[in-house]
């Protein structure tokens, strides 16, 4: 309705329905299409925190019952039971702030192992990126997203590990100055990506070069 108010076209449109659906709990579908979507959801959660603070402190009347009640969160969401205890549990005591971490590199985390692995391979054997015909990767955990070979913007190169590995071989290094629309269109990189697989099948990583 919004969008027809505003006389949007087809594009526009269809942008403000995934954007809806995204804001009604967050997905992870803007991963799978490299969108910048992906970066709202912690966004919106925080913004949502703070919205929530803010209405109480105007006096805005609240539901008594929010979460535990007959339509409240757990009957809607959950298995209609609230547990306290578990919900509490630690309060005040541990933080789980404390149990993040800095990322070494400026993409998904479970692409940096291989993606270190492969620049160490590299310098201790002195090869050249024209020199491979094959990479094969092992990964924690191959969610379909992270294996994905069409990588089109820097936010879905972010969350690929054949264009992470491809983009280590041929500008040996990955920091933030690596993921840029130059690098993510860069022909050398393109045509080193067909030739990653990514897979659970062993453990670490394999190159295979052309003398080899």
């Amino acid at each position: 309705a919004c969008a027809k108010l505003l006389d949007f076209d087809a594009d526009h449109t269809q942008a403000a329905i995934n954007f809806a659906a995204g804001l009604t709990g967050g997905s992870v579908q803007g991963h799978e299409e490299g969108s910048w979507q992906r970066c709202l959801n912690g966004g919106i959660a925080g913004e949502r925190g703070v919205t929530a603070a803010m209405l109480a402190e105007s006096g805005y009347q609240a539901s008594k019952l929010g979460l535990e009640g007959i339509q409240g969160f757990a009957a809607s969401f959950g298995d209609k039971t609230v547990r306290c205890d578990a919900m509490f549990e630690g309060l005040g005591e541990s933080f789980i702030i404390k149990q993040r971490w800095v990322k070494a590199y400026p993409m998904n985390t479970t692409l940096h192992a291989p993606t270190e692995a492969l620049l160490k391979v590299m310098a201790d054997n002195n090869l050249h990126h024209s020199e491979i015909v094959e990479i094969s990767a092992a990964c924690q955990t191959v969610e379909p997203f992270l294996a994905k070979h069409k990588v089109s913007t820097v936010v879905s190169a972010q969350a690929s590990l054949p264009f992470a590995l491809a983009m280590a071989a041929v500008r040996r290094k990955v920091t933030i100055d690596e993921f840029t629309d130059e690098t993510v269109n860069d022909l050398d990189i393109q045509g080193l990506i067909p030739k990653v697989t990514v897979t659970q099948d062993h453990d670490g990583l394999l190159i295979r070069v052309a003398d080899s």
